[in-house]
């Protein structure tokens, strides 16, 4: 859940953890649009009013796309590692 007029903050993991070269020029160019519609609205709209998650995005909102897809690529790493090894299958990584 977001505030009014600002981006999802799970839309904004999900962004990061895809790799540009993954993503198609639509999604990209809606990407651009969206962050920067939400780097307005965290200007414009007072702490006050912000929600936890939103004042978290926004505190992080400094650090580069790529130090958080970076982040967020280990996450999913460890995730697939762990249920890799869960189903067995060692380190194996096939999709």
């Amino acid at each position: 859940m977001s505030d009014f007029g600002r981006k999802n903050f799970s839309d904004k993991v999900t962004e990061a953890v895809k790799p540009d070269s993954e993503k198609n020029g639509l999604e990209q160019a809606k990407e651009a649009i969206t962050n920067k519609a939400d780097q307005l609205g965290s200007k414009a709209q007072p702490e006050s009013e912000k929600s936890y998650l939103q004042k978290a995005s926004d505190a992080i909102a400094g650090t580069t796309p790529e130090d958080l897809q970076k982040t967020a690529g280990e996450y999913v790493e460890s995730a697939k590692q762990y249920v890799n090894n869960a189903l067995g299958n060692g380190g194996n990584n096939s999709k």
